[in-house]
């Protein structure tokens, strides 16, 4: 148990990347009015074991915001930010009517809160990664994944700031939905290959702005992640080379299915960037549900 006592922590658990309660992705929202220790926080982010937990700070000079899995403290979380938006929204920390900006280990975030005929979402500007094309799937990450390490499986890593690599697997919508890990295998292989996740995805020409995927980083502490939106703002690097390849002109928008693996699912939508925008920035936007909120003292 932490040695320090806090007292008043304001607790949210949010569903995000869906419209509907008890699917999409789960996270955590810590509301901390006083200052937590590192290790209370991954002791509590171990304890609630949601894919993300967050702690919020609000001051005079901001919001501050940490992420932590159940294993480790990481630098960004799509879905945890989206969290953290509408949390923020539901207790005033807002800074406009419109928008919240969160401070992170990754800089400052500008979160939109959209309002239209579908409801209300969370958005968000992110940097499209570098991607590089690979010449064959990892065998020994491959086996682990429960794919034949002979067959043909296009993959990518791609290349965000202040991480280690994320490796994408191209793949048939059998081959996505039969996947059966070996988590110790995986994370030896991800150890290995110095890869922070892997995300495998189904994906055709006849749709190109429609894709399925699932997200695994035991290494991370998340065997299998619901819902992830980070991985498809990588995906958005490399349907750049997918279209490339089929002579098709990139689609306005990008709209990832996931979680049915957990019957969770959701769907993380992903804008690519007009003419008159910056080249390598995306929006990725989503649905939030504050499913229950309490208070506690530790």
């Amino acid at each position: 148990m932490p040695a320090s006592y806090h007292s008043n922590l304001q607790v949210f658990h949010c569903n995000v990347f869906c419209d509907q309660p008890y699917s999409g992705n789960q996270a955590t929202v810590v509301c901390c009015q006083t200052s937590v220790s590192e290790d209370t926080m991954q002791l509590l982010a171990r304890e609630f074991n949601t894919p993300e937990t967050m702690f919020v700070s609000p001051s005079s000079l901001g919001i501050s915001v940490r992420y932590f899995t159940p294993k480790k403290e990481v630098n960004s979380c799509a879905h945890g930010t989206l969290a953290v938006a509408s949390v923020a929204f539901a207790c005033g920390y807002n800074q406009a009517s419109n928008w919240v900006e969160l401070q992170t280990n990754n800089g400052k975030i500008r979160c939109h809160q959209i309002i239209d005929g579908q409801g209300t979402h969370y958005a968000f500007s992110a940097s499209q990664p570098q991607y590089e094309v690979l010449a064959k799937c990892d065998s020994a990450l491959a086996d682990s994944l429960g794919l034949n390490s002979e067959g043909e499986h296009r993959a990518y890593l791609t290349y965000f700031s202040q991480s280690a690599p994320r490796l994408l697997l191209h793949l048939d919508e059998a081959q996505l939905m039969s996947l059966s890990p070996n988590w110790e295998r995986l994370y030896q292989a991800q150890q290995r290959l110095n890869t922070t996740a892997v995300f495998a995805f189904s994906w055709q020409p006849e749709q190109p702005n429609y894709l399925k995927g699932r997200m695994f980083s035991p290494l991370m502490g998340i065997n299998e992640d619901p819902v992830n939106g980070n991985s498809v703002i990588a995906f958005s690097s490399v349907l750049n080379h997918l279209c490339q390849c089929v002579g098709l002109p990139l689609p306005k928008d990008i709209y990832a299915h996931q979680g049915f693996a957990f019957d969770r699912q959701g769907v993380v939508r992903v804008t690519l960037p007009s003419n008159n925008e910056q080249p390598d920035q995306v929006r990725l936007a989503g649905q939030v549900l504050l499913l229950y909120h309490f208070t506690m003292d530790i």
